[in-house]
């Protein structure tokens, strides 16, 4: 028996002497990069791949430390990014064209929802778009230019002008002045959001997708990142993280639906799931995806249509290729 002791004291001695030993054998993983994501808006169904990232801690597992940064808007998210206090927002593909060109040093690194959700929601008292003239549209939005283009569009397809109509600009509320007949159709409507409360009020509207006016896909969230950081190991973390969030969310709505409640209570409402069951089929499978092509088309439409004789699109930001990061492909787990 002192024989067996000794032998283990021995063995014990021997590589707690060596450090290096062990720790070749387990080697620590590298400390967790900090960053922050900012929103853009207040919690809602959009951001849940975001959210469930954060609370599976899938981010971690990718290396990131993760902290969320509030905003008012996508103009207030892609300015915080811009003078680096954050590292990665979301926005609207054509806002982020248009701020580019203001200047913002901003590149687009993937994308969340690729398709537009926005739409034209009129009363259902009006069946022909030309009897907006004299009436009260209202918009919503924290980067009016697109959004003027998109109005100018659809009311030349009317033989209609801005002066032709009573336009009204709202900071919030847009969809319940809808409901109350405070104005007679809003843009910058989206779906399924204001269709579902438009439903919930048993409102009767009109519904015009923007592509029957000729306006191109856009994409409705884009995750953009600042271009200094063109590949830093975090973006190839972040899209990765996300592309792991997404399948998730994909196979099991409902089990992700009832994870973020649980750390979320403010998002669980029954308006709320609705838009979030609406959502889930039309989330990205490929964060990682840039679409130059979409991108092209919305950056020659808006090249296309000055806004009251003001071109957006400066020389030098034609192409597509101005506005994205092309080193964004997805990274391994940090299994070290």
């Amino acid at each position: 028996m002192f024989k067996i002791i000794f032998l283990l004291t021995f063995i014990l001695n021997f590589f707690s002497s060596y450090p290096s030993f062990a720790t070749a054998q387990n080697p620590a993983k590298p400390p967790l990069e900090k960053i922050m994501i900012t929103l853009g808006y207040h919690l809602d169904p959009c951001q849940i791949p975001v959210l469930l990232a954060l609370k599976l801690g899938i981010f971690k597992k990718y290396g990131l430390d993760v902290n969320l940064s509030p905003a008012s808007g996508g103009e207030e998210s892609s300015r915080q990014v811009a003078s680096k206090q954050a590292h990665i927002g979301i926005t609207k593909s054509a806002n982020h064209i248009v701020r580019v060109n203001k200047g913002l040093p901003l590149k687009k690194i993937g994308t969340l929802l690729g398709k537009p959700l926005e739409v034209l929601i009129v009363n259902e008292s009006l069946p022909h778009l030309k009897e907006l003239k004299n009436k009260k549209i209202g918009f919503s939005t924290s980067n009016p230019a697109f959004s003027l283009i998109v109005l100018d569009k659809i009311l030349t397809t009317q033989g209609l002008t801005r002066r032709d109509i009573d336009l009204i600009a709202f900071q919030k509320g847009l969809a319940h002045a809808f409901m109350n007949g405070e104005v007679d159709a809003m843009f910058t409507a989206t779906l399924p959001y204001d269709a579902k409360i438009a439903e919930q009020f048993n409102k009767p509207i009109r519904i015009y997708a923007y592509e029957e006016f000729g306006i191109p896909p856009f994409e409705q969230f884009i995750f953009f990142a600042h271009k200094d950081d063109e590949g830093k190991a975090y973006i190839h973390k972040f899209l990765s993280a996300m592309k792991e969030a997404l399948a998730l969310v994909k196979k099991n709505p409902r089990g992700v639906w009832q994870d973020i409640c649980h750390h979320y209570p403010e998002l669980d409402t029954s308006l709320n799931y609705k838009i979030w069951i609406g959502l889930v089929e039309l989330f990205e499978d490929e964060p990682e995806n840039l679409d130059l092509e979409n991108l092209q088309k919305t950056i020659d439409f808006i090249k296309a249509h000055p806004v009251d004789g003001e071109q957006l699109i400066q020389k030098g930001f034609e192409s597509a290729q101005a506005y994205v990061m092309l080193e964004n492909a997805p990274s391994s787990p940090d299994n070290s």
